[in-house]
């Protein structure tokens, strides 16, 4: 009996220094303050799948720089959070929602750039932990919901808008998806869910597999991790706000998506009730849908636009 518990207490022991540990850890490490650079300030963005369009890239940032622009902050409670807003020529609004550890305009600044062109304002709110916004932990959409929802009550009330589309790319897709049984059809007139994840747990679990890691002993300990950081679970799926939300939606995902599978994207398509449209962009890794589809002279997301606001004049 003494050997038995023994081995119980070596197993046990076992685990914690080589299963929890690390985990903590790694929680740690990536669930804290991200200070992005841009992809061609990287040592090897030539390994990158955005390699094609990093000139084409830092062009559209340094075009969207030169732009005039109002850089709004904000406290909540601990957090900071911060946004630009680009004033266009309408009462419309684009809501462009960042990808994890990565800078807004490294996602959005082709997209800003055209629909600036074409009249819309443009909001571009800092995911929290991402500076300028400072404090608190990213939480891949969970958390970040709330701080959406209340992104959208600023802008109706203190700039010129009167309608909104949101688009969100990856952890700004699932932000969205979070919130879209929430959003004011009045207002928000639809949105683009792009190369969007299930849940963050679901996503934990496919990159620790990717990493060939042992799953079945990491699955409890990151689900408490998660709900000891945030007071949420974490695997709760993006299909259970888009099963009853009616805010019109399109959904984007790249058929070369090694991050987020396709599957995922057809999936979270599924469980959306509302009005809604899939285009599985031929060609397109992670978070690229926007640059193959420009590469292309596809005009889906600028249609799409146009239905979402009434808008019939000329492209």
């Amino acid at each position: 009996m003494e050997i038995f518990w023994i081995i119980l207490l070596s197993l046990i022991g076992l685990y914690l220094l080589f299963i929890v540990g690390p985990v903590i850890a790694s929680f740690l490490g990536v669930f804290r303050q991200k200070t992005p650079k841009y992809p061609w300030e990287e040592k090897h963005p030539e390994e990158d799948s955005a390699a094609p369009y990093l000139e084409e890239m830092r062009a559209d940032v340094e075009r969207l720089e030169r732009r005039p622009v109002q850089h709004v902050a904000r406290r909540k409670g601990k957090l900071q959070l911060c946004a630009d807003y680009y004033p266009g020529e309408s009462e419309k609004t684009l809501v462009l929602c960042h990808g994890f550890c990565v800078r807004p305009l490294t996602n959005f600044a082709g997209a800003a750039n055209e629909f600036l062109e074409k009249g819309y304002n443009i909001f571009l709110p800092y995911s929290r932990a991402h500076t300028p916004s400072r404090g608190g932990r990213p939480s891949l959409g969970v958390v970040e919901e709330e701080d959406l929802l209340e992104w959208i009550d600023w802008l109706f009330e203190n700039t010129n808008t009167e309608e909104a589309v949101l688009w969100g790319i990856s952890m700004g897709c699932a932000t969205i998806a979070y919130a879209s049984d929430k959003l004011d059809g009045g207002r928000v007139k639809g949105m683009i869910l792009d190369c969007g994840f299930e849940s963050p747990y679901g996503q934990y679990i496919r990159d620790s597999r990717q990493r060939h890691l042992p799953i079945f002993l990491m699955r409890p300990v990151a689900r408490l991790v998660g709900l000891c950081a945030f007071h949420k679970d974490l695997k709760v799926s993006v299909e259970e706000s888009l099963k009853k939300t009616k805010i019109p939606a399109l959904f984007l995902h790249g058929e070369e998506d090694r991050t987020v599978p396709i599957s995922v994207g057809r999936k979270n398509f599924e469980a959306c009730a509302s009005k809604k449209e899939f285009l599985a962009v031929p060609g397109a890794a992670h978070a690229l849908c926007y640059q193959k589809l420009s590469e292309e002279g596809d005009t889906t997301v600028d249609r799409f636009l146009k239905r979402c606001f009434n808008d019939d004049t000329e492209a």
